[in-house]
C-alpha cells in the first residue's frame, strides 16, 4: 500500500429478506459496491455479519470459495471477516461496530507507524 492509500474497513449487515438463495448475488453486489469506492491503493477489509441461518445453508468450503472468488476480482478488498449474528445489526449496533473500527485502524496506525521498518 503507498502512502496515498488508505487502510479501510467496510461493515456489511445482511438483511432478515435476504435467502440463502439470493445471498451470493447480495454479497456481490454489496462488495463490488465497496471496490468502486476504494481508490486504487486502498486496502479494504470487509466485516460480514450474517445469520445462522446462511451460514448453515453453505459448507465452510463453499463459503471459503464464495469469499475468495471476491477478493480475487476485487484488488483493493484483502479479506471478508465473518461474524455470526441472531439478527440483522440494529442502527445502535452498527454504530458500535462503527467505533470498533475506527479503533482498530487507529490501532493498526499506531503500530504501524510506532514498529521499525524491517524488510523480508
Amino acid at each position: 500500500m503507498s502512502t496515498s492509500g488508505k487502510l479501510r474497513i467496510s461493515i456489511l449487515n445482511l438483511p432478515d429478506h435476504i435467502t440463502p438463495l439470493k445471498f451470493r448475488g447480495w454479497l456481490r453486489q454489496e462488495v463490488q459496491s465497496i471496490q468502486s469506492s476504494c481508490n486504487s491503493n486502498d486496502y479494504t477489509l470487509v466485516r460480514l455479519f450474517f445469520s445462522r441461518k446462511i451460514r448453515l445453508a453453505f459448507t465452510v468450503k463453499q463459503l471459503d470459495t464464495m469469499f475468495q472468488g471476491l477478493v480475487d476480482k476485487c484488488p483493493n478488498i484483502h479479506r471478508i471477516e465473518t461474524f455470526e449474528v441472531d439478527k440483522p445489526l440494529s442502527l445502535s449496533e452498527m454504530a458500535e461496530e462503527h467505533a470498533r473500527a475506527e479503533s482498530d485502524l487507529a490501532e493498526w496506525s499506531k503500530a504501524a507507524t510506532s514498529s521499525p521498518q524491517t524488510l523480508h
